[in-house]
């Protein structure tokens, strides 16, 4: 998350109460290059595992959960890689012109409140 979080803002997913799986976690993101607000067709859903990543069909606002996986979109081994494959190529150049400074910034605010901690 620390790596794309130039380019990506991230949120909290009500669906994560509705999973019994304590192995899964739940958020929105979207793609934010510009100092604007986003609007809700901006947010998509993703899942995370130990083993793997994926981008949802359904959006935060449907009615039913799924796990089905958005059309167009693979199962990566990690968010970096998975979010290297959907991301614009404003995005990955953003990406790969952060500074290593923000970023550990980020992994060390991430760390210190153990945002997202599996069960």
């Amino acid at each position: 998350m620390a790596l794309v979080a130039s380019a990506f803002a991230f949120s909290w997913s009500k669906w994560n109460s509705d999973t019994q799986d304590k192995e899964k976690i739940l958020f929105q993101g979207s793609e934010t290059l510009q100092d604007e607000p986003l609007l809700e067709e901006d947010w998509s859903l993703f899942l995370m595992t130990k083993r793997r990543s994926m981008k949802l069909k359904m959006t935060e606002f449907d009615e039913t959960y799924s796990e089905e996986h958005a059309e167009g979109t693979d199962f990566k081994s990690n968010l970096y890689h998975l979010l290297m494959d959907v991301s614009s190529a404003d995005a990955k150049e953003r990406i790969k012109d952060t500074n290593f400074e923000f970023i550990d910034c980020v992994q060390q605010l991430l760390s210190a409140t153990k945002l997202l901690t599996y069960a």
